[in-house]
């Protein structure tokens, strides 16, 4: 399967189907079904679910402020704090029995669809003067496959 790495927290986004828009510099004439790699230096296990939302938007917020800015005419604020209400919801729900599920690194946390890739999205992750990845029908694996180095552009699983 054709495999994205995206950083972490944002892979997590991905695949919880919170964030609908990866943001590249390139684009490719693949559409199909795509592994999400979970890129970065260190795992952020010691976090708690209650931390997650705070570090979904601190990213969220460093990608509006990026110089490059996020799409703001269509952000609804309201909507992206409460999917990530439910995602602190859902943690919780979870984490007990699922620790090593969340916040891994150099793992293939999941898959979605590649479905287009625009520059003209409207959603709220998208960033001008990028081509915006739609992605659709996103899966969190229940069982990450770990100790999986990430690749520069789409790579082979």
């Amino acid at each position: 399967m054709k495999t994205l790495s995206v950083k972490n927290p944002l892979s997590y986004l991905i695949c919880m189907g919170i964030k609908d828009v990866e943001n590249r510099s390139w684009t490719t004439k693949y559409r199909g079904k795509l592994a999400i790699h979970s890129s970065g230096f260190r795992d952020l296990a010691d976090f708690s679910p209650e931390d997650f939302p705070q570090i979904i938007l601190s990213n969220f917020k460093k990608i509006k402020m990026n110089g490059e800015t996020a799409n703001t005419d269509n952000c609804e604020y309201k909507d992206i704090i409460n999917k990530i209400v439910d995602i602190q919801i859902m943690l919780n729900n979870y984490y007990d029995n699922n620790k090593e599920l969340y916040f891994l690194h150099q793992a293939i946390i999941g898959e979605c669809e590649l479905v287009d890739i625009t520059k003209k999205s409207d959603s709220p992750f998208a960033i001008k003067n990028k081509w915006h990845w739609i992605l659709k029908n996103p899966v969190l694996y229940e069982k990450p496959i770990k100790n999986i180095r990430g690749k520069l552009k789409l790579f082979e699983r």
